[in-house]
């Protein structure tokens, strides 16, 4: 099993900001992905649960965001986070596990399982 769902950056510092994800915890069961809050330049983004890995890419953070289904249950959606106006855009609906891989020109390539073998991409 590769470990990409917990061995991640959880801060990324760039020209004029800082990007954290604080209080990681095993959020979904144990030995599922890491999840905590986001903060931007020392500012709580949200009350929403992120997950790592988190990649920035031409001023916008990409990130796993928790969603909770009635019907899901717990899952994923990949969003962009335009960093200098914090604004959020979802990139892909619900899915069970997003695990950013890379970005690749126009396009997020992330694993839909823990045990990365399942690869798809969206356009960012």
């Amino acid at each position: 099993m590769n470990d990409l769902h917990i061995n991640f950056k959880d801060q990324i510092d760039g020209e004029g900001f800082t990007i954290k994800l604080n209080s990681l915890v095993e959020g979904i069961c144990q030995g599922g992905p890491m999840i905590g809050t986001l903060s931007i330049n020392g500012k709580a983004y949200s009350n929403d649960k992120f997950s790592g890995p988190m990649l920035e890419h031409k001023g916008k953070l990409y990130i796993p965001k928790l969603k909770k289904s009635f019907f899901r249950g717990i899952g994923f959606e990949l969003v962009s986070i335009g960093i200098k106006h914090n604004t959020l855009r979802s990139l892909t609906g619900w899915k069970s596990m997003v695990l950013l891989k890379e970005i690749n020109g126009t396009m997020a390539i992330f694993f839909t399982d823990i045990e990365n073998l399942n690869e798809s991409s969206c356009k960012i």
